[in-house]
C-alpha cells in the first residue's frame, strides 16, 4: 500500500507541473530543418528564428519556413551551418554562419552577404550591437570586426583589439555597460578599453581555459563560462567568484542569459540549471515535455521572447516552447496516469468532502481526493452511468445494466439496492422526503423509498389518470426543485410532475420554446432559475418573473448541443457543448467562449459534468480526460496580438517585394507593412495568410473578415485556420477588414485595400470609347437606314423598269422580226424602205434601252462579267465617232475627234465601252444646240500619285458647249435616277439611268469617270480613264478568240440555205409544240414554222403537258410565265416523264438574269433564248436540236425496242462491255417477276453503289428505272405485234405477276392504259377492262 501511494503521488505531481505551464514540442516532422540547434532569436515583429547546423528556420506560430544555401542564388544562405543570430535596433537580422556574415532586412526574406576583406570565408562566433550603433562580431581565427550601419557591406577589422590579442580565435564577445569589450578566447578572457585603446588579460591566473560564453546581468555582474566552471565577477568590489562545484562534476555545454537577466546553464545530457540570485546557487529546472524529462536533454540553444515564452533547442531532440502564463484550465489526461486508468467518462460527481468520483464505460471506478491524490482505482466494477449523493451523505450509483446501488466510499465497493439487469439508470434525484427517483432509459422513471423494497414507476404506457401525462420514456435529466416539482428532460422535450398532487402539470409554454427537441441536462441556479440543456440550445426559465429565454449560436453560444451545465460562485452559468466551453452571465446575457488554449485540451465534451459550491471547482468530462478549473482563476482578458500578414498568394503563387502582378506592380514596400495591393484582373484569385504570434494559442484563434466593416457582418475561418481565400474578385477597390478572435478576445482591426484593375475592355477609357462607338453606330444606323430607304426606292424603280422591260420584250419581238422580214423583200420602193428603216432604227433604240436596264440589273446582282479583248483604242473610238458624223452634219454641229497617239493597244470589253461612248455622245448631242460644237479627245498619261492600274492610263474626254450643269449637280450626275435640272432652262436632264450605268461599266474596268463644267465657256466635259496593259486583268477574263469554239458553234446552226431546203421539202415535216399564253406570239411562231413543221399550240403549261404526252412532238417551244402551269414546271415534268424526256425543249423568256437562265438549263432546257429574239435564230436552233436528237435518240435510255437497243447502241471500251452484260441479263430475265436490282447486282458481281452509279452515268436512270423502261417498251412492242392482245399474258411476258400493277405502270409511262392504247391502235382486247391503282 505504501508503494502504491508513492507512485500515485509522483503521478499527481507530474500532473500539477503540466497544469502549471504549457509546453509545446516541435521536431523535424514539423518541418524544422534540423535538430542540431545552435541559436534562437526573435525579430522586431515577434517571429522566432532558429539556427541549426543545417539551415535557418522562421516560425510564425503556424509553420516553419526553411532557408538553405542555393549555389545559384546569391541572396540565399552562404552556408547551412548557422552559428549565431542577432537582431539589431533597426530590426535587421544578422546571421552568423560557418562561412561568413549575412543580414536580412526587416520583413524580407533575402540574405545579403557581408564581403570580408582579405578572406573568402570566416566562421562567425558571436554578434552584438555596440553602444554607438555599430555591429560587432567575433570570428574563429580572424579576430574582431565591426560594421557601421551607414555601410553594411564594408566591415572594418577592429585592429586595436585584434593586434593586441595573443590569438585571433574568438569564442565570444561582450560589451558591458561601461563600453568595455570582453573577448573570450581558447586561452582566457581579454578586455579592451576603448578609452585607452589598450587590451589586458583578465585574471589569467584563474581563468586560462577555453571560454564558451560571457554574459552581463542587470547589476553589472559578468558571468564567464568555461567547459567546467562558471565565474561571476563583481565590478563594484572587483571580486571573482566561482559558482560551480568542484572540478569535473559538470560538463557545461552552453550558458544563456535571457532578457530578464536569468542565467541558464546547460549540462551535457543532464538538463538545465538556473542561477538563483538570492542564494547565489544553481538550481535544476524541473520540467516534463510529454514523456520526456528535461533532465535527460542537452539544451544547446535558449531564448526568452518578448511575450515571456521560453524556447529551448534540445540538441538532437527537438524544440520546446514553454509559455510564461500558467494554465487556467487543468486537465486530467488518463494516458498520463501511471495507474491503469482508461475509458470514456460516463459518470462524474464531487462529494461533500471534495472527493471526485469518476465512472467509466469499461467497468472502472476512480476517486481523487481534494489534494489531487488518487485514493481508489477499482477496475472490477460494473458499467457506472451516474452518481448522486443524498442529503444523508450516501452516494447512490446508477448502473447501465444492474440497477441501483449504494457506494462504499472506503473501498469503492457497490451494494445492490434494486436489481434490474435490463434497464440503464441514467439519472438520480431526491425529494424533500428523502425519496429517491431514478430514470431508466425507455421505461420512464421510478420512485424508491429507502428502507422499502417496493417501487413506483411512471411511464407513457401506464393508464392516463390525468389531463397531462409523461410524453416520453427516454429520460436523460431529472431535477426536483424546492416546491417538490419533478422536472424531466427526455427525447420529446420537457415534462413536470407535481410530487405533492401526483399529477403532471401543463408546461406547454416551455415545450413550445424547445419544441420536440431532446433535453439532456437540468440545473437550478442560486436564484431558482431553471436551466435546460437541449440539442437546440440553452433555455432559461425564471418562474418568479415568468420569463423563458432560449440561447443559441445566434446569441453567442459556441454550439447548440448542450451537454453540461454548472454555476459558479458569481452566478455565471458554465456550459459544455460539442464545440467548446461557454460562460454565460444571466444578468447581461453576455457569453464568453473557450475553445482551446490556457490549458484546454479538448473541444468536444460529453454529457457528464460536476460542480461543488464548497470548493468552487467545476469538472467537465470528455472522451480522453476531465477538464477542471476554478472559475475565479479564469482570466477573460487574454489579449490577442495585432494580426500580421505573412503571405499573399496570387493564383497559388506567393508574392514578394520584387513580384509583379501581370505587369501591375503590387505596390508592396514590405509585406508586413503593406495595406494596399494593386492587382491585374487576371490575378484576382488570392490567398492571405495571417498570424498574431500568440505562440501556443494558434488552435484557438480564428480570423474574421468582411468587405463592409460598417455592417458588422463578419465571416470567420475555423479556429486554427489562418488563411483566407478569395476567388475571382471583381474589378474595383475592395476594402478588406480582418481581425483575430481568441475565445471572446478580439485583436485590432487591420484593413487592406485590394485594387483589381479592370481589363482594358472594362476600363474607363474603354467605356468612353464604347460611348463614342455607340454614338457613331447610331449615326451610322440612321444614315444606313436613310441610305437603305433611298436604295429601296432606287431598287423599286429599277425593278419596275426591269419588269416593264420584260413585258416589252415580247411585243418588241413582234415588231423587230416582221420589220426585218419586210426589209429583206426586194420589191419595196425607196420611200417604203426608208420608212421601214426608220421604224427599225427606233425599235432598235428602244431595245437598246431595254438591254441597258437589264444590264444595269445584272450589274447590281453581280452577274455582269467583263470579257477583255485587245483592240486599237484609236480606231475603236473612231468607229463610234463615225456613227454620229451624219447627225452632226445635219445639225451643223462642229464635231471633231483628236488623239495624241496614232495607235493605242488596250484591253477592254468592247461592248461595254461602246455603250459608254454611245451614252456620253448621245448626251452631248442631246444637250448641244444646233450649230454648237462637240469634241472627242483621246490622250494617254501617267499619274505619279497612284501606284495601281491607273498609273498608266488612256483618257477620253467628250466636251460640248451645251447648257452645262448646275454646280451642285456635277457630283451627283452619276447617281442612279438622279435627274439634273438646269436652273437656266428648267430642262430636266435625262432619266438618271444611262450615266449611272456608264459609271458601273467604267468601275468594272477599274477605271474612273467624272463630269465637270467647262471654265472657258458654257457646256460640260465628261471624262473617263481606263488602265493600260493587262497586269490588272485575270487571265480567264481575256477573250483569246478560240476559233474552234466559233467553228463548233457555227456548225450547230442551220444555214439559210438549209432552212430554205427544209421549207421546200414537206416530206421532212416533224411536229413541234408551241406553248405561250400570248395569242399574237403563238400566231407569229406558228406562221413562221408552219411551212417547215407541223405546229401544235397550247396556251398554258398544263395543256402543253397533256399535248406533249399524247402527241410526242419532236420539239417543244415554251414561254416561262404562263397561267395554270409555268414553263419551268412544264419543262421539269417533261424531263421526268420517260415518254417525253427525250424531246428537246427551247425556252423563250423575257427573264434574262443569269439565275433565270441557269434555272432553265439545270431543269433540262436544251436552249434558252431571251426575248426579243430573232426568228432565224429560233428556226436555226430548232432545226439543230431536232437533228441532234435524231442522232442521240438511240442511246441507252431503255425507251426503245429491244432490237433497236442492241443493234444501234455503240459504247466504247469497258462501258460497252458492261452495258452489253446488263442488257443481256435483263433480256434473259424479262419474264421473271422476281428479277430486281439485288439479283442484277449478284449476277454482275458488283456492289449496289457501283451498279447504281455506273448505269446512271451511262443511261441517266437508276438500275430499277432502267429495268422498268425496258419492260415497258417490250410490252409496247408486244401490244403492237398482237392483233388480238391478251393483256394478262403480255404482263406476264414482261415480268409482271399482277395485271393491275402492269396497267398502273404502263399508264405512268405512256399516259394511257394498255386497253386505251390498243383502242388507239385498233386492236381488239378480249379481256375485261383492266383496273389501275391510282
Amino acid at each position: 500500500m505504501v508503494k502504491r501511494f508513492t507512485i500515485l503521488t509522483l503521478m499527481l505531481l507530474s500532473v500539477v507541473l503540466i497544469s502549471a505551464q504549457r509546453t509545446y514540442w516541435y521536431t523535424t516532422e514539423d518541418n524544422i530543418s534540423n535538430n542540431r540547434f545552435q541559436t534562437i532569436c526573435e525579430d522586431k515583429n515577434g517571429f522566432i528564428w532558429i539556427g541549426t547546423e543545417n539551415g535557418l528556420n522562421k516560425y510564425d506560430g503556424y509553420e516553419f519556413v526553411n532557408f538553405f544555401q542555393n549555389p545559384n542564388d546569391t541572396l540565399s544562405l552562404m552556408s547551412n551551418y548557422i552559428r549565431t543570430l542577432f537582431c539589431d535596433s533597426n530590426g535587421i537580422m544578422w546571421v552568423g554562419t560557418s562561412k561568413g556574415l549575412q543580414y536580412i532586412y526587416p520583413n524580407d526574406t533575402k540574405l545579403h552577404t557581408v564581403n570580408m576583406p582579405d578572406y573568402n570565408t570566416v566562421f562567425i562566433t558571436k554578434i552584438l550591437e555596440l553602444n554607438n550603433g555599430d555591429i560587432c562580431f567575433s570570428t574563429s581565427g580572424r579576430g574582431v570586426y565591426k560594421i557601421s550601419p551607414a555601410n553594411l557591406s564594408q566591415p572594418e577589422k577592429m585592429s586595436k583589439v585584434t593586434e593586441q590579442m595573443e590569438i585571433e580565435v574568438c569564442r565570444t564577445i561582450l560589451e558591458d555597460r561601461n563600453g568595455t569589450i570582453w573577448v573570450g578566447t581558447p586561452i582566457g578572457v581579454s578586455i579592451y578599453d576603448p578609452a585607452t585603446m589598450r587590451l589586458t588579460h583578465f585574471k589569467r591566473d584563474i581563468i586560462n581555459r577555453d571560454i564558451t560564453s560571457i554574459n552581463e546581468d542587470n547589476e553589472g555582474g559578468i558571468f564567464i563560462s568555461t567547459n567546467n566552471h562558471i565565474y561571476l565577477w563583481d565590478s563594484f568590489d572587483d571580486t571573482l567568484e566561482r559558482i560551480t562545484p568542484e572540478e569535473g562534476v559538470w560538463e557545461i555545454t552552453h550558458t544563456f542569459m535571457d532578457n530578464e537577466y536569468n542565467l541558464y546553464v546547460s549540462l551535457r545530457g543532464n538538463g538545465l540549471l538556473k542561477y538563483n540570485r538570492e542564494n547565489k546557487t544553481l538550481e535544476r529546472v524541473k520540467q516534463s515535455i510529454g514523456d520526456i524529462e528535461l533532465d535527460h536533454l542537452d539544451v544547446s540553444a535558449l531564448y526568452r521572447d518578448s511575450q515571456g515564452n521560453m524556447w529551448l533547442g534540445c540538441f538532437l531532440s527537438g524544440l520546446a516552447m514553454t509559455t510564461r502564463d500558467t494554465n487556467q484550465f487543468g486537465y486530467y489526461r488518463f494516458a498520463d496516469f501511471k495507474e491503469n486508468i482508461s475509458g470514456v467518462v460516463t459518470a462524474l460527481m464531487q462529494d461533500y468532502n471534495g472527493n471526485l468520483w469518476i465512472g467509466y464505460n469499461n467497468k472502472g471506478l476512480t476517486c481523487i481526493n481534494p489534494d489531487g491524490v488518487v485514493t481508489i482505482n477499482n477496475r472490477n466494477q460494473p458499467y457506472i452511468s451516474c452518481f448522486y449523493q443524498s442529503k444523508d451523505g450516501k452516494i447512490w450509483v446508477g448502473l447501465t445494466s444492474g440497477g441501483l446501488s449504494l457506494l462504499d466510499t472506503e473501498n469503492g465497493d457497490l451494494e445492490s439496492i434494486i436489481r434490474n439487469e435490463y434497464a440503464a439508470i441514467y439519472t438520480i434525484v431526491e425529494d424533500s422526503h428523502g425519496y429517491i427517483y431514478f430514470s431508466e432509459l425507455g421505461q420512464g422513471f421510478t420512485r424508491h423509498i429507502p428502507g422499502d423494497t417496493t417501487t413506483t414507476t411512471w411511464s407513457d404506457m401506464v393508464s392516463k389518470d390525468s389531463e397531462y401525462t409523461l410524453s416520453n420514456d427516454w429520460i436523460y435529466a431529472m431535477f426536483i426543485d424546492n416546491e417538490d416539482l419533478l422536472w424531466l428532460g427526455h427525447d420529446n422535450g420537457i415534462d413536470c410532475y407535481d410530487l405533492k398532487t401526483n399529477r403532471f402539470l401543463d408546461v406547454a409554454r416551455i415545450r413550445q420554446t424547445v419544441s420536440a427537441t431532446s433535453c439532456y441536462v437540468i440545473k437550478e441556479d442560486s436564484k431558482e432559475r431553471l436551466w435546460f440543456g437541449t440539442n437546440m440550445g440553452l433555455m432559461m426559465f425564471d418562474r418568479s418573473a415568468d420569463v423563458i429565454k432560449l440561447y443559441t449560436e445566434s446569441e453567442g453560444l459556441s454550439d447548440k448541443v448542450i451537454n453540461g451545465i454548472e454555476e459558479d460562485e458569481n452566478g455565471n452559468i458554465w456550459v459544455s457543448t460539442q464545440s467548446g466551453l461557454n460562460k454565460l452571465n444571466p444578468e447581461t446575457s453576455t457569453i464568453d467562449r473557450y475553445y482551446s488554449g490556457a490549458g484546454l485540451r479538448d473541444r468536444t465534451y460529453n454529457k457528464v459534468s460536476a460542480g461543488n459550491s464548497n470548493s468552487g471547482m467545476i469538472f467537465f468530462a470528455s472522451n480522453n480526460g476531465i477538464t477542471y478549473f476554478n472559475p475565479k482563476n479564469i482570466n477573460t482578458s487574454t489579449m490577442v496580438n495585432d494580426i500580421l500578414l505573412t503571405s499573399f498568394d496570387i493564383n497559388n503563387e506567393p508574392i514578394s517585394l520584387s513580384n509583379i502582378s501581370n505587369s501591375q506592380f503590387t505596390d508592396v514596400v514590405s509585406l508586413m507593412e503593406a495595406d494596399f495591393f494593386n492587382l491585374s484582373y487576371k490575378d484576382n484569385s488570392i490567398t492571405l495568410e495571417f498570424t498574431t504570434l500568440n505562440f501556443g494559442e494558434e488552435d484557438c484563434i480564428s480570423y474574421e473578415y468582411t468587405f463592409d466593416a460598417s455592417r458588422e457582418k463578419w465571416s470567420s475561418t475555423p479556429t486554427g485556420v489562418n488563411t483566407i481565400n478569395f476567388s475571382h474578385l471583381n474589378p474595383g477597390i475592395h476594402k478588406l477588414s480582418v481581425r483575430a478572435r481568441m475565445n471572446d478576445s478580439l485583436s485590432n482591426v487591420k484593413t487592406f485595400s485590394i485594387r483589381v484593375t479592370p481589363p482594358w475592355y472594362l476600363s474607363i477609357y474603354a467605356y468612353c470609347a464604347y460611348g463614342i462607338l455607340i454614338i457613331l453606330l447610331i449615326i451610322f444606323i440612321i444614315r444606313a437606314v436613310r441610305k437603305r430607304g433611298e436604295q429601296n426606292v432606287s431598287e423599286a424603280k429599277l425593278q419596275a423598269f426591269t419588269n416593264i422591260a420584260h413585258e416589252i420584250c415580247t411585243p418588241m419581238t413582234m415588231i423587230i422580226s416582221p420589220l426585218e422580214e419586210l426589209m429583206a423583200q426586194n420589191d419595196l420602193n425607196v420611200s417604203t424602205h426608208k420608212q421601214l428603216q426608220q421604224m427599225h432604227k427606233s425599235s432598235t433604240k428602244i431595245l437598246s434601252l431595254i438591254h441597258q436596264l437589264l444590264d444595269l440589273r445584272k450589274y447590281d446582282e453581280g452577274q455582269m462579267n467583263i470579257h477583255y479583248k485587245e483592240v486599237d483604242f484609236v480606231n475603236f473610238i473612231m468607229g463610234t465617232f463615225e456613227l454620229y458624223t451624219q447627225t452632226a452634219e445635219r445639225r451643223e454641229i462642229d464635231f471633231t475627234y483628236t488623239h495624241t497617239v496614232e495607235e493605242l493597244p488596250i484591253y477592254i470589253d468592247v461592248d461595254s465601252i461602246d455603250k459608254v461612248m454611245m451614252n456620253l455622245l448621245s448626251n452631248a448631242f442631246k444637250y448641244t444646240s444646233d450649230g454648237g460644237s462637240i469634241e472627242v479627245k483621246l490622250d494617254v498619261g501617267i499619274d505619279e500619285s497612284k501606284s495601281g492600274p491607273l498609273r498608266n492610263y488612256a483618257q477620253v474626254s467628250i466636251s460640248d458647249n451645251g447648257i452645262g450643269m448646275d454646280i451642285e449637280d456635277v457630283t451627283r450626275v452619276f447617281d442612279r435616277f438622279y435627274r439634273a435640272q438646269n436652273t437656266l432652262t428648267s430642262m430636266t436632264l435625262g432619266m438618271g439611268i444611262g450615266l449611272n450605268f456608264c459609271r458601273a461599266l467604267i468601275d468594272l474596268h477599274r477605271g474612273e469617270i467624272w463630269a465637270e463644267n467647262r471654265i472657258d465657256t458654257k457646256g460640260s466635259v465628261f471624262t473617263f480613264r481606263l488602265p493600260l496593259g493587262k497586269a490588272h486583268i485575270k487571265e480567264d477574263d481575256i477573250d483569246v478568240g478560240n476559233e474552234s469554239v466559233r467553228k463548233e458553234l457555227s456548225m450547230m446552226r442551220f444555214s439559210e440555205t438549209e432552212l430554205m431546203e427544209l421549207e421546200s421539202n414537206p416530206s421532212h415535216y416533224r411536229k413541234i409544240l408551241v406553248v405561250d399564253d400570248d395569242d399574237s406570239m403563238l400566231e407569229y411562231i406558228s406562221t413562221n414554222f408552219r411551212s417547215i413543221y407541223k405546229v401544235i399550240t397550247c396556251k398554258n403549261g398544263l395543256e402543253g403537258l397533256r399535248m406533249a404526252i399524247s402527241q410526242k412532238p419532236d420539239l417543244v417551244i415554251t414561254d416561262v410565265v404562263m397561267p395554270e402551269m409555268d414553263g419551268i414546271t412544264l419543262l421539269r415534268k417533261l424531263k421526268m416523264n420517260v415518254d417525253t424526256s427525250h424531246i428537246p425543249v427551247i425556252v423563250l423568256s423575257g427573264k434574262n438574269k443569269l439565275q433565270d437562265r441557269m434555272l432553265g438549263i439545270e431543269t433540262g432546257a436544251d436552249a434558252y433564248l431571251p426575248k426579243p429574239f430573232y426568228m432565224n435564230e429560233l428556226k436555226s436552233t430548232a432545226a439543230n436540236l431536232i437533228s441532234n436528237r435524231l442522232i442521240m435518240k438511240g442511246k441507252f435510255s431503255g425507251n426503245q425496242e429491244q432490237k433497236t437497243i442492241v443493234e444501234s447502241v455503240h459504247i466504247e471500251s469497258t462501258d460497252e462491255q458492261f452495258m452489253k452484260q446488263v442488257v443481256d441479263l435483263i433480256n434473259k430475265n424479262l419474264s421473271n417477276s422476281e428479277f430486281n436490282v439485288e439479283q442484277m447486282m449478284r449476277d454482275l458481281r458488283v456492289s449496289k453503289s457501283k451498279l447504281n452509279r455506273k448505269i446512271k452515268d451511262i443511261t441517266g436512270f437508276s438500275p430499277a428505272r432502267f429495268i422498268q423502261n425496258i419492260r415497258m417498251q417490250q410490252a409496247k412492242v408486244l401490244l403492237n405485234k398482237t392483233l388480238s392482245a391478251n393483256i394478262s399474258e403480255i404482263a406476264y411476258e414482261v415480268g409482271f405477276s399482277s395485271q393491275t400493277h402492269f396497267s398502273t405502270t404502263f399508264k405512268s409511262f405512256f399516259g394511257i392504259t394498255p386497253s386505251e392504247y390498243l383502242k388507239q391502235k385498233g386492236i381488239n382486247n378480249e379481256e375485261q377492262p383492266e383496273t389501275t391503282a391510282e
